[in-house]
C-alpha cells in the first residue's frame, strides 16, 4: 500500500505513513494500484513526456494524461519551428521536403491527441478530425485558395479539441496509460 499524501510506500499494518505523519486509510487495491500508476507517471520530467509521445508514435491505444500530453505538444512546436525555420534558410518551403517534414510532426501528435481524448472519455475523432484537416489544407497539397478555406473549416474543430483536451482526467482504470 502506498501513501495518498505523500506516495511513500507503506508496509504491514502501519496506520500512519513513516514519511509524512498521514492518517492511513485501508484502500481497495484497484484505487492503491491506480494511485502507483499515475504517482510514477507524474514523477517524469516534460523530455521523458516528449520522448514517450515519440516512442508511442502508432499507438492509438491507451490514454496520456494532460500534463503529458501538453508537454508533447510545446516541445513538439518548438522542435517543429526549428525544422521549419531551417527549411525556410534551405528555401523548401512549399515543397515535398517541407511536407514530408509536416506529416512526421502530425503523426505523434495524432496519435497523442487520441489518447488524451480517451483519458477524457471523450472520441478520438475530436483529435483525429482537426489535426487530419489541418495537414490536408496545406498550400503544397491543394493550392493557396482550397488551403485557406480548408483551414477556417479546421479552425472550430481544433477550439473543440483544445478545450476538450483541457479536461480533468476521467476514470480509465483498464487502460494502459502511456505517460
Amino acid at each position: 500500500m502506498y501513501c495518498s499524501n505523500c506516495g511513500t510506500k507503506i508496509e504491514g499494518d502501519s496506520r500512519f505513513c513513516s514519511n509524512c505523519g498521514h492518517n492511513i486509510e485501508k484502500l481497495n487495491s484497484n484505487s492503491n494500484q491506480d494511485f502507483q500508476t499515475n504517482n510514477q507517471h507524474s514523477k517524469k520530467n516534460p523530455f521523458e513526456l516528449f520522448i514517450d509521445g515519440w516512442k508511442h508514435i502508432f499507438n492509438y491505444k491507451g490514454v496520456t494524461s494532460r500534463r503529458g500530453f501538453w508537454w508533447f505538444y510545446l516541445f513538439n512546436a518548438l522542435t517543429g519551428v526549428l525544422v521549419f525555420l531551417f527549411l525556410y534558410l534551405l528555401s523548401a518551403q512549399d515543397s515535398f521536403i517541407d511536407q514530408l517534414a509536416l506529416t512526421i510532426f502530425y503523426l505523434p501528435l495524432t496519435s497523442i491527441g487520441a489518447r488524451r481524448m480517451r483519458d477524457t472519455n471523450q472520441s478520438i475523432y475530436w483529435a483525429i478530425i482537426p489535426i487530419g484537416l489541418q495537414w490536408f489544407f496545406q498550400p503544397f497539397l491543394v493550392g493557396d485558395y482550397v488551403s485557406s478555406f480548408g483551414n477556417l473549416i479546421a479552425f472550430p474543430f481544433a477550439i473543440v479539441f483544445i478545450v476538450l483536451a483541457c479536461q480533468r482526467t476521467k476514470y480509465s482504470g483498464n487502460r494502459e496509460r502511456i505517460n
